[in-house]
């Protein structure tokens, strides 16, 4: 298990989690949506979600552990049809 913050942008809040490292980001949004009726939109066309400390956009078709994330980590999400 990996302890990350995911934060929303166009509502600028933030959620602590833990996820296991072989679950891939798709799903740990699908889950927050539906737990935490985020409104994010289409998930289906959320591609990417961006790491706050490098700045490098990563596939939410990846796992952490493919995708290079570790405990700490920061992920930023745009939901679909929203700018910052």
């Amino acid at each position: 298990m990996i302890t990350l913050s995911i934060t929303i942008l166009n509502s600028n809040k933030t959620y602590d989690i833990n996820v296991n490292e072989a679950q891939k980001i798709k799903d740990t949004l699908y889950i927050l949506e539906e737990n935490l009726n985020l409104n994010l939109g289409d998930l289906s066309k959320i591609y990417y979600v961006q790491s706050k400390r490098t700045k490098r956009n990563i596939n939410v078709e990846m796992n952490y552990e493919q995708a290079g994330i570790f405990n700490g980590e920061e992920l930023e999400i745009l939901p679909v049809n929203c700018s910052v």
